[in-house]
């Protein structure tokens, strides 16, 4: 059992009993290729929590995610907009001053009857209550933050703001949100999608469960911001999964930026040696780049698997076994540095190839005639003269590989166990899966920084010297 909220640190039974050797790690069977498909069928978020501390502790069978749906028009008529504090005693004043002859003021997912733990527990945790203890020796589920919690639910359920228990199912509430009868809705974020894509006729919103943790606040522009100082600076300093992300991040643009640079570099001292007919070897190079990160990510997908990709039906033909590309977590980060290279020679092959057709021939003739070999020549004279090249295409691929997320984003989603986790990604996921809004903020800042600072360095090493 777990629980994540934003602005708090997750709530697990299970890491306490893994220090004390008491787990199994079942890294090696969730990763194994026959195992792929039911891996998939597992969102990824359920995964994040049940890999911790390098090892995979629990099979998650369950995930799901609640907000808080708001329909703002209501609230702004209702003249309850400015006052709301996502405290209990605001909500419940608030569903109680929303409340008319049409419309309810507040509803929940299920009845209170049937008010399931994974329901009634984001407000016991997000009022500062966790299952175990921090030190895992006792029930954490006890004191006044727990019994303040437990009470809101129950004066709200019978404050005569709800539907009657059990006259509506989870899709009819919904459907009466939608109709502007809901003001206030307990229910899951998947619903998020359908109001992008079929939005009803009001403004709607979504806030957390009260009371809103420090620092954070809800999704959009209900509400005011917190000042919190330094917190979510120091949040982001001391999260391990940070660390691993910028890691991650430079770990692939150390790989993938020398690697597409040497390569197409090689094609375009190629394609100058070409003497006609150079056409179409140059449009075949360039089509990669053209194809959307998505499609190459999903191309590779089918290229890649473990069951029937070409890569592995090949390995196989050689009496090895199948190769988990994606699912290793030593192999998916090359893998997709790899993919990004590929997609990326094309362009800077071009780019390369326009840098050696501008420089002077005559100076490679008069080299040429003074014995200089072709080695000399290159490094001597070509390198040289594509410096302004060079400068160009180091920021640019340094900006450019810094912000690497769509190929992550639809091979991997991160995994397996953070192990292609980005920068980008990470603020993705903070400020859209999990509504830490400040977090998500000052990580992109950070990454900004990092951009700012490399693109400093190397101006000062790469820019000509007069």
């Amino acid at each position: 059992m777990a629980r994540r909220s934003p602005g708090r640190q997750d709530d697990l039974i299970y890491p306490s009993f893994a220090e004390q050797g008491l787990l199994h790690d079942m890294t090696g069977l969730v990763n194994d290729p026959a195992w792929a498909d039911e891996r998939a069928a597992i969102e990824s978020f359920a995964w994040e929590l049940a890999e911790q501390q390098g090892g995979t502790w629990g099979v998650p069978v369950l995930g799901a995610v609640y907000n808080i749906f708001i329909n703002k028009t209501l609230l702004e008529e209702a003249g309850v907009l400015e006052t709301w504090d996502d405290s209990y005693e605001s909500m419940l004043e608030a569903a109680q001053a929303l409340t008319t002859d049409d419309v309810y003021g507040w509803a929940a997912r299920t009845s209170a009857a049937d008010f399931a733990w994974w329901d009634w527990y984001p407000y016991v945790h997000n009022a500062g209550a966790d299952v175990l203890s921090a030190d895992g020796t006792s029930c954490g589920l006890v004191g006044s933050d727990v019994t303040d919690a437990m009470q809101f639910l129950i004066d709200i359920h019978t404050a005569g703001v709800s539907p009657p228990a059990g006259s509506l199912d989870n899709q009819g509430l919904y459907d009466l949100f939608k109709a502007g009868r809901i003001a206030i809705l307990h229910h899951e974020t998947p619903n998020i999608p359908d109001l992008l894509a079929d939005p009803p006729d009001f403004e709607w919103d979504v806030a957390f469960a009260p009371p809103r943790p420090q620092g954070h606040t809800v999704m959009g522009n209900f509400g005011p911001a917190t000042y919190v100082g330094l917190d979510n600076w120091n949040e982001t300093f001391a999260g391990p999964l940070v660390r691993t992300s910028i890691i991650n991040t430079l770990v692939y643009s150390a790989m993938a930026i020398p690697a597409v640079f040497i390569i197409a570099m090689v094609f375009a001292l190629a394609l100058r040696t070409v003497p006609r007919g150079e056409a179409p070897i140059r449009v075949a190079l360039y089509v990669p780049t053209l194809q959307p990160a998505v499609v190459s990510a999903l191309i590779f997908t089918f290229v890649l698997h473990p069951d029937f990709g070409i890569i592995n039906f090949m390995v196989r033909a050689f009496g090895a076994g199948p190769i988990n590309f994606l699912g290793d977590t030593s192999l998916a980060l090359p893998t997709i540095a790899g993919i990004e290279v590929w997609r990326g020679i094309g362009f800077w092959t071009i780019l390369f190839l326009a840098g050696l057709l501008a420089q002077p021939q005559d100076l490679h003739h008069a080299a040429e005639l003074d014995g200089a070999g072709a080695a000399r020549r290159f490094f001597r004279l070509t390198l040289p003269l594509l410096r302004p090249t060079f400068y160009f295409a180091v920021i640019f691929a340094t900006i450019v590989n810094l912000q690497l997320f769509d190929s992550v984003y639809a091979l991997t989603d991160g995994g397996p166990v953070n192990s292609t986790i980005t920068v980008s990604l990470y603020v993705y996921r903070s400020l859209f899966s999990f509504g830490e809004i400040g977090f998500g903020a000052t990580l992109s800042f950070i990454l900004v920084l990092t951009v700012l600072v490399l693109t400093a360095v190397q101006t000062r090493l790469l820019r000509e010297r007069r």
